[in-house]
């Protein structure tokens, strides 16, 4: 299960805590709501059929939690490098999905049309 405690280092939290003027208490549950949020943006850009291994979903909802974070810091480059990130593993996935799919309707492999 995705633990931004671990997966952050402890400086981007102490600062973003500091730049939010928050304890720790509402830190630790505005890290939580994050989560949700990633995994709604998440569900909402993949195809309905698609379900994410815990590895997959871990990496996914870091990408989101550390977009926000970095936002937060107003790193803005590196936080638009975290959500392309996570935009490109979706795309990536839903391409991959509907290959297989089409493999499955019509049971050829890239097929190549010249």
């Amino acid at each position: 299960m995705y633990n931004p405690k671990e997966s952050i280092p402890a400086f981007i939290h102490d600062t973003v805590m500091d730049a939010m003027g928050v304890s720790q208490e509402e830190y630790d549950s505005y890290l939580k709501t994050l989560e949700n949020e990633a995994k709604t943006y998440i569900a909402m850009r993949l195809v309905d059929e698609i379900k994410l291994t815990e590895n997959q979903e871990e990496i996914a909802i870091g990408f989101y939690v550390e977009y926000t974070l970095f936002s937060k810091m107003n790193t803005h480059e590196v936080a638009k490098d975290k959500i392309d990130s996570l935009d490109g593993l979706l795309r990536n996935m839903n391409s991959k999905y509907r290959e297989k799919k089409q493999e499955a309707k019509t049971g050829l492999k890239g097929l190549v049309i010249l």
